[in-house]
């Protein structure tokens, strides 16, 4: 990786709003991207296979659901294997960067730092708890937690109890672009509150007909061309889109991408749309391998401001994991601080 271009990014994220745009890669070696259920399910509802499609819905649901159980209920205790490899990753990730976030030099930016993330699963959350971060999902309240996207962008302070002082504190904004597993739909079928995963141990027991009815009322995105199953989804995704397509508008912005492949069209329009119309917006795509690096560049070919894409691969034959990220990445961003 090219330490001189690193230190350029470092200066640039010392007076940016910082993004992040997170991916299924990120989530991996726990739960692993599912690169052809898109394929597979688009092909099924073209030929109007009902079965096999409530089969792939199954499948992704296993795969990719499931083990958010066991993510809730994740312990040191039940140390080992690869949801904990997944979990420290996470884990450092968040640490280094609220350790960026406390020593950034300029006054004049929020502490807050924008987590986007298409992944529905809950690593985020279940750390950002265990960590004692202080977090924005999107909900408020405690006995009848509700979601808007108004919540967002609030920023924390902590006054000292003798001497009223006040002090930012390190804030991250957590949006789930393409639903959670936390999100449900309340009685009335309007809004959105939150869920405490009840539903999946209820559909684990499920098979056609019957698990379909229950898993369409989940509030995620599904991966095919049918992505919305209710009109609150939709809504609240689109909404969620603004919010990010706001976060790349703004002057000296940073979007730091990992895990993301820009296989989703309407985040890839966004981000292409901003690069053309913002200037003072930085890019960095942390590639999973070397050969997607071409990829990346046709995604992004003729846009305006090209020069402001940095892509970052791996060494040969290496991958990059989040914990790679972390230490040949973010690490590094506090070069910016050096006096």
């Amino acid at each position: 990786m090219d330490q001189e271009e690193i230190k350029k990014i470092s200066r640039i994220a010392e007076v940016s709003h910082l993004s992040f745009l997170l991916g299924a890669g990120t989530s991996a070696p726990f739960i692993l991207p599912l690169s052809d259920v898109e394929q597979k399910m688009n092909e099924a509802e073209d030929a109007k296979n009902t079965a096999e499609v409530i089969k792939l819905k199954k499948e992704f649901f296993c795969k990719a659901m499931v083990p958010c159980l066991d993510i809730k209920t994740y312990s040191y205790s039940k140390n080992g294997g690869e949801i904990t490899k997944t979990y420290e990753n996470y884990q450092v990730f968040l640490i280094e960067i609220t350790k960026y976030l406390l020593l950034r030099k300029s006054t004049l930016l929020d502490k807050q730092v924008n987590l986007f993330t298409t992944n529905i699963d809950i690593f985020l959350e279940k750390i950002l708890e265990d960590t004692g971060a202080y977090y924005n999902d999107g909900f408020i309240g405690h006995m009848m937690p509700s979601f808007r996207t108004s919540h967002f962008q609030t920023i924390t302070k902590k006054k000292s109890e003798y001497f009223e002082q006040q002090s930012e504190i390190p804030t991250f904004n957590l949006y789930k672009l393409h639903g959670s597993l936390t999100w449900k739909l309340d009685d009335d079928g309007k809004q959105i509150v939150y869920s405490n995963l009840s539903d999946l141990k209820q559909l684990k027991k499920l098979e056609g007909e019957e698990f379909n009815k229950l898993y369409n009322l989940l509030q995620i995105i599904n991966p095919n061309r049918k992505k919305f199953e209710t009109s609150v989804l939709e809504s609240t995704y689109y909404e969620l889109l603004r919010l990010y397509a706001t976060a790349l508008e703004k002057e000296n912005a940073l979007l730091i991408v990992a895990g993301f492949s820009f296989s989703d069209e309407h985040i890839l329009a966004i981000t292409k749309r901003a690069m053309d119309s913002n200037p003072t917006l930085t890019v960095c795509i942390l590639s999973h391998t070397r050969n997607r690096s071409e990829d990346y560049k046709r995604k992004f070919k003729g846009v305006r401001y090209v020069n402001n894409l940095h892509i970052f691969l791996p060494p040969e034959g290496k991958n990059i994991d989040l914990k790679w990220v972390v230490q040949n990445f973010i690490s590094k961003l506090d070069q910016g601080n050096d006096s």
